[in-house]
């Protein structure tokens, strides 16, 4: 029989093995723990592995300082027995299962940006936005189209005219013939100002789009809803999205009208016609859009929460939208006098919720509910892989305009309503796309700017940030995205810290996130 070999020679081996492995470089990887358990999140392959505790230990050491010094390190601790069944356990979990052979990104290739999008541009379009209108029949308080605020056009006069919408519909047309639908949505302003326009571009809409389906969607505060309107909604089968951000007094500190009165008692009321219209269809069709506003407090949110406590006509599991302010969209004067510390931030409250909900001895929040099953779902949802590339997708970007397109009331494109008013149009209605903008600015410019930051990054693969987080006065500005990538780094760590722990109660709960609808 061939003699054993020590285990001080196996040990060197181990070492040799990691060494020729990674060439002195670390594999982009995360790990983590929850109260129990000891994880690694791979970045290469896209897979989360539990640990067994010194196997941890071993892959500190091993990502914190050179090889030959985590050896040592990790003996300081340990036995030679362990450090050897470590790193063997390591070693068949690189060759069975991939994991630890990311180096880092070579490029963004594995996007859609990078084949044929001109092609994808010309045959795929989902949906345009129309801004049918700049003019708003409120004032809300953090509004990005407030004088102060610099990111986005300010409140306007100007309305979108038929012939713009409809070449915007005709343009829709030529160049979504290989999506299954597409959809139509109406945006300000308040687009319900114009809803005999509205109409007009359903009717149009309709005739030019026939044949294949059509959703027509709107953004509105609802003031201005009236049952007839409501009638024609569910008729038309729109899906509506109405913006109502809690309780009477809690809406009303922000959303204001001309004359500084609050808006609640007619935007509720527009949501009950909504809701008596669509009866059962209520949950899937009508939506709402909250904006979490200071003075922020744990207690707040549970008053925002309760609003289906006060209403029993909401339906209790609709899709709930609830985002922070835009930073720098509220002036001085509005912020409260004094500043308090926010005792528990809207993702804290929403995974406590959810997971009493998950364990059955909670009530459903329908905020919670909402705000956690599309973090999970998307997660549960991501492409796994069984060995790595060294090409990754670009952040969260689409491809501008193939998923959606914002059409201005001027007529110009731009890749979605969010985005800086400044940052460069991509065509207009008129000429049609400008494919040299999309590609020298919203790819090449924009990759080179990231790459640098992003290609070590272990969440590259889980990266939501688009292109409405890195604009600045029109330019791509690598500073504000890197604010937005450490906020998005926090926020990662903690979903695979809640998706973990999820999983350490109840291995299947989470099954019927398979089928979830994401955008």
């Amino acid at each position: 029989m061939p003699e054993q070999p020590n285990l001080t020679d196996k040990i060197e081996e181990f070492k040799n093995y990691f060494n020729d492995l990674w060439k002195g470089q670390k594999p982009i990887a995360r790990l983590f723990k929850t109260a129990a358990n000891s994880y690694l999140y791979d970045t290469g392959t896209n897979k989360v592995l539990r640990c067994k505790p010194h196997v941890f230990h071993l892959l500190e050491s091993l990502f914190s300082m050179d090889i030959d010094k985590a050896f040592p390190a990790f003996l300081s601790k340990y036995d030679e027995t362990q450090l050897a069944d470590a790193a063997g356990i390591m070693k068949g979990a690189i060759e069975k299962e991939g994991v630890l052979l990311s180096l880092g990104a070579s490029r963004f290739g594995l996007s859609d940006h990078y084949g044929n999008f001109e092609k994808l541009i010309d045959s795929s379009l989902g949906g345009i936005t129309l801004e049918i209108t700049e003019n708003c029949n409120l004032r809300c308080g953090y509004c990005i189209y407030n004088n102060h605020f610099h990111g986005a056009r300010d409140h306007g006069t100007h309305n979108m005219s038929e012939e713009v919408a409809f070449r915007a519909v005709d343009y829709l047309k030529h160049h979504s013939h290989k999506t299954d639908w597409v959809g139509v949505t109406f945006y300000g302003g308040e687009p319900l100002l114009r809803f005999d326009f509205i109409r007009s571009c359903v009717d149009y809409a309709s005739k030019v789009l026939e044949g294949k389906p059509v959703e027509f969607n709107i953004t509105t505060n609802g003031i201005s809803m009236t049952p007839q309107i409501a009638d024609y909604f569910q008729r038309k089968n729109f899906t509506v999205l109405v913006s109502i951000d809690g309780p009477k007094d809690i809406h009303d500190r922000y959303r204001k009208d001309f004359q500084g009165s609050g808006s609640f008692d007619k935007a509720i009321s527009g949501l009950k016609m909504l809701a008596d219209a669509y009866g059962e269809r209520a949950v899937k069709k009508i939506m709402l859009s909250m904006v979490y506003a200071p003075p922020y407090s744990g207690e707040k949110i549970d008053r925002i929460a309760a609003l289906w406590d006060e209403f029993p006509w909401l339906p209790k599991n609709m899709n709930v939208n609830i985002t922070y302010p835009s930073e720098g969209s509220i002036p001085a004067g509005l912020l409260p006098k004094e500043e308090v510390k926010e005792d528990k931030d809207l993702s804290m409250w929403g995974s406590e919720r959810f997971f009493n909900k998950y364990m059955g001895f909670g009530d459903e929040y329908p905020i919670s509910q909402s705000m956690e099953e599309k973090k999970l779902a998307r997660f549960m949802q991501r492409s796994i892989f069984h060995e790595p590339f060294d090409k990754y997708h670009l952040n969260g970007c689409c491809v501008p305009g193939v998923r959606k397109l914002f059409v201005a009331v001027d007529g110009t494109f731009r890749v979605c309503e969010k985005i800086s008013s400044h940052a460069p149009v991509i065509g207009n209605v008129f000429s049609g796309m400008d494919i040299d903008v999309i590609k020298r600015v919203y790819i090449d410019d924009y990759e080179k700017m990231s790459l640098p930051s992003c290609s070590k990054c272990w969440a590259i693969r889980l990266c939501n940030i688009c292109y409405i987080r890195a604009f600045e006065d029109g330019n791509l500005d690598v500073g504000k995205k890197s604010i937005a990538c450490s906020t998005e780094l926090n926020s990662k760590i903690r979903l695979l810290q809640f998706f973990s722990l999820l999983m350490e109660q109840n291995p299947g709960g989470l099954d019927y996130l398979y089928d979830f609808q994401l955008e």
